[in-house]
C-alpha cells in the first residue's frame, strides 16, 4: 500500500488522517528536489466526514515546504470540481500519446 510500502526518500510525505483515533484517510505527497513544486499522488478519505478531504488539503497548504502543490489530473468531473474550488493559479492539459500502428 502507498502509505507503508514506499522507499524512504527525501521529500516524500505520507500522512494517515485519523478521527477519534480511527484511520479515515491518507495522503501522499512528494516534493521534487530543486523544484518549487510538491506533487500530490493520493488523497483518499472516507465519505463519513463531509469536509475531511478539505481539512487534508488545507493541512497540505499550511505545511508544504514548496511554493506550489501539483494536485494532478482529474478524469472524474466531481474530483475536477473539488480541485477547482481552490482556484488554481494554472491548469495544464495533459494529452495521452499512443502508437496506433
Amino acid at each position: 500500500n502507498m502509505i507503508y510500502h514506499n522507499p524512504k526518500r527525501v521529500g516524500l510525505t505520507r500522512k494517515i488522517i485519523t478521527v477519534n483515533g480511527e484511520p479515515q484517510g491518507y495522503y501522499l505527497l512528494e516534493a521534487t528536489p530543486g523544484s518549487d513544486t510538491t506533487h500530490l499522488y493520493a488523497l483518499i478519505t472516507l465519505r463519513r466526514y463531509k469536509s475531511l478531504a478539505d481539512f487534508a488539503i488545507f493541512h497540505m497548504f499550511q505545511t508544504s515546504l514548496t511554493k506550489y502543490i501539483n494536485m494532478g489530473g482529474s478524469e472524474d468531473s466531481g474530483i475536477h470540481s473539488f480541485k477547482m474550488k481552490y482556484q488554481p493559479i494554472r491548469q495544464n492539459q495533459m494529452q495521452w500519446v499512443v502508437n496506433l500502428v
